[in-house]
């Protein structure tokens, strides 16, 4: 699956926001409203990240689970 802005992005770790920018243009879908969606979503990346800890079973592998939340809030830092 690609997210198809100018060219097409495979690497989900590259994409960033002027990439959902021009894929919301061609619907004519508005910047302002992409931007809100964007900023709701990054607002919510560390309280996503505490409720799935807390939903993990207690002997849940640290080694899995601290890149994916690691690399979760990498992605959003760079989209800030």
């Amino acid at each position: 699956m690609a997210l198809i802005g100018k060219t097409k992005h495979y690497r989900w770790n590259e994409i960033m926001p002027r990439h959902w920018f021009d894929e919301s243009k061609k619907p004519g879908f508005p910047k302002t409203e992409m931007q809100i969606i964007i900023d709701q979503t990054l607002g919510k990346i560390e309280s996503v990240i505490g409720e799935v800890t807390l939903r993990l079973p207690g002997d849940f592998p640290d080694d899995i689970s601290r890149p994916i939340f690691n690399g979760l809030a990498s992605a959003a830092n760079r989209f800030r």
